[in-house]
């Protein structure tokens, strides 16, 4: 059996990004996620871009978080709570 696709690809479009974040410790991981607000503040890169690169050069830690959010101002409060 195979899959017959119609329609447009922009139709199944999602705009919320997974980041997956991960340390070796409880505090390594709120490190982490303060570093990568610090960096989304300071740049041009974009939540898509970050959230690819996170979960593309991942090196697993026993403490993991995946948050999800559809804009910066969305993921700046992800990691805030973090």
């Amino acid at each position: 059996m195979s899959a017959h696709h119609t329609g447009d690809a922009a139709a199944f479009r999602c705009d919320t990004v997974p980041w997956v974040v991960d340390g070796d410790s409880a505090d390594d991981l709120r490190a982490r996620a303060e570093r990568l607000r610090a960096h989304l503040a300071g740049g041009p890169a974009t939540i898509r871009d970050l959230g690819r690169a996170l979960a593309a050069n991942r090196n697993p830690g026993p403490h993991r978080a995946v948050l999800l959010a559809d804009s910066p101002e969305g993921i700046t409060a992800e990691l805030a709570a973090l």
